[in-house]
């Protein structure tokens, strides 16, 4: 092949040492940077900060999962005489006249299907939209789901294998 290029074997180490074994000496390879203090510094700040911001991610999933209801400012519909918490595009194209007022929604969970539901009411009225489950059966639950965090999934020790997961001869068998 004309255009192919010839591919070399990379340098042995010990034509490393025949080109620089002169210059550069035991004392040499064993002395450390000077700013490896300083590298290691930031590396540690830098996790810091990643931990940090974490901690505060949690927290704020924590609190946002313990809050059950919300002040927000919803609307009317004098003519549907419904509360939405978005003016609807089927009573503004209607021309029906929406009046902006404060409501406060819960937050709630089917317990058939474990969809969330929001309503303005005490308990939601009507059944699950996902499920129809007919029972109407619901939980209060916090504005964000919960993370679930199983013991199994912690990264320790004992759940690391070195080789990877174990298989046969094939994969395929």
């Amino acid at each position: 092949l004309p255009n192919s290029k010839a591919v070399s074997a990379p340098p042995a180490a010990d034509s490393f040492l025949a080109a620089f074994g002169g210059r550069v000496t035991q004392e040499d390879v064993q002395h450390r940077s000077k700013y490896e203090a300083v590298a290691e510094e930031k590396e540690n700040a830098e996790l810091i900060d990643r931990l940090e911001t974490l901690q505060k991610k949690d927290e704020l999933q924590e609190k946002l999962a313990s809050k059950h209801k919300l002040e927000v400012k919803a609307f009317r519909c004098c003519a549907c005489r419904k509360l939405y918490d978005r003016v609807p595009a089927s009573c503004r194209a209607a021309g029906h006249q929406m009046v902006p007022e404060k409501a406060t929604k819960r937050f709630f969970r089917c317990l058939a299907c474990s969809h969330r539901v929001t309503s303005f009411l005490v308990r939601p009225k009507d059944p699950c939209p996902k499920c129809k489950h007919p029972g109407k059966q619901f939980e209060r639950a916090g504005m964000v789901r919960e993370k679930k965090v199983s013991v199994g999934a912690l990264a320790g020790r004992d759940n690391f294998l070195e080789r990877g997961t174990e298989h046969g001869f094939s994969l395929r068998g």
